[in-house]
């Protein structure tokens, strides 16, 4: 397949391929998407055959607003509600009975579908313009790290897809959090950028994390997910780092230890989510036989590293 490859100024033809049933990249605040339009069958299925995405594995949706959510959605339950109003746009999924105009292959068959109101200006621009809802994982090859900048959405996607727009690096650097409603209970089945504690203040009531279960409720739940091809390992504290020569080490200033290999310095949390997948691909580009990971305290942001890496390790949340 031809890949065009559009800046911003092309918008209107990125949102008119979406429009014909053709898949477009495209920038969000979390990672770089994948994207076909959520009402189109046919288009849903090309999302599918460009990732190498196994059929039972359900997309996320992004709207272009609320009003967009309310044709997607055949229900919208209070709690939801609350938490679109807090952080909508922006990175939270809600899982949410599904409309009968949601395209079936986008829920794998389930009865609900993640939506998402994104909060990145060129994301918003092109959605706006395409006027459906775009079913849109994140713009890798399936099982590996998602793509957080142009380049790297290149790399995955170039030739699999009929276009791929072209935006900043992405800010957040991880995909969103996912919550759902199951009765009484809201529960986040993914963590993300909006954290536990800041869902459980808004709406008043515990939240509980059931990532770890058998039925695959959301994206990234069954299936492999967040791996270069390079043996990711993780500690938690510097004296269960144990790397060798030609293995990379990452973690806060006060992780540093007398190692052999390249030790990675990171500010903060936040500075840890937005680099970590640049950093598993600059560490397969530069050969790296293999890459030690700080794992950090299951609060804030922490939950939702600590999520990918154990992923990334082969180690189940």
């Amino acid at each position: 397949m031809n890949t065009q490859f559009l800046d911003s100024y092309s918008i209107q033809q990125a949102a008119e391929l979406l429009q014909r049933g053709a898949t477009v990249v495209f920038p969000t605040e979390t990672v770089y998407g994948v994207g076909a339009n959520a009402f189109d069958e046919q288009a849903v299925r090309k999302i599918f055959q460009a990732k190498g995405r196994p059929s039972d594995n359900p997309l996320i949706v992004h709207v272009s607003g609320i009003e967009m959510a309310l044709r997607a959605a055949a229900e919208v339950p209070t709690p939801a509600r609350m938490l679109m109003d807090r952080f909508w746009p922006g990175p939270l999924t809600l899982v949410l009975p599904r409309s009968a105009e949601i395209a079936p292959s986008v829920t794998a068959g389930l009865a609900t579908v993640g939506l998402r109101w994104p909060r990145h200006e060129l994301c918003q621009k092109l959605l706006e313009l395409a006027g459906v809802p775009v079913a849109a994982p994140s713009a890798n090859r399936s099982g590996r790290p998602s793509p957080t900048t142009f380049e790297a959405a290149c790399f995955e996607m170039a030739g699999r897809v009929a276009a791929i727009l072209r935006g900043p690096p992405c800010q957040v650097g991880l995909e969103s959090t996912v919550v759902g409603f199951e009765g009484e209970n809201v529960v986040i089945y993914r963590p993300g950028a909006v954290t536990r504690e800041e869902l459980e203040h808004v709406l008043g009531c515990p939240v509980r994390l059931v990532s770890n279960r058998d039925v695959a409720a959301s994206p990234g739940l069954l299936h492999r997910h967040y791996q270069p091809n390079l043996p990711v390992k993780i500690y938690e504290a510097p004296e269960q780092a144990a790397p060798v020569s030609g293995e990379w080490i990452i973690g806060p200033p006060d992780c540093r230890g007398p190692w052999p290999g390249r030790f990675i310095l990171i500010a903060d949390i936040e500075d840890y989510a937005h680099r970590l997948y640049s950093l598993f691909r600059e560490a397969e580009a530069a050969g790296v036989s293999g890459l030690w990971c700080w794992l950090p305290p299951a609060r804030g942001l922490g939950q939702a590293l600590r999520d990918r890496l154990l992923r990334a390790s082969g180690k189940r949340p």
